[in-house]
């Protein structure tokens, strides 16, 4: 993964960003109102994130490493 993560979707829905640590702990949160959203993950170590995106009618979460 590099220090930019580029998301895009086909809707223009409000969603909400969380990436947590392996942990649980939460690293970065943000509310988008468009269709993508590029996040800065320079300043976080290497290793495995959990990505989690919801809006109004569901959530979904990945799986992410930082290499």
């Amino acid at each position: 993964m590099a220090d930019n993560l580029t998301l895009e979707w086909n809707d223009y829905a409000k969603k909400q960003v969380f990436i947590y640590t392996h942990l649980g702990q939460l690293v970065y949160q943000n509310t988008v109102s468009g269709s993508s959203v590029t996040i800065h993950l320079a300043q976080l170590p290497k290793g495995l994130y959990f990505l989690q995106l919801t809006d109004s009618k569901h959530s979904e979460t990945h799986k992410i490493i930082k290499m």
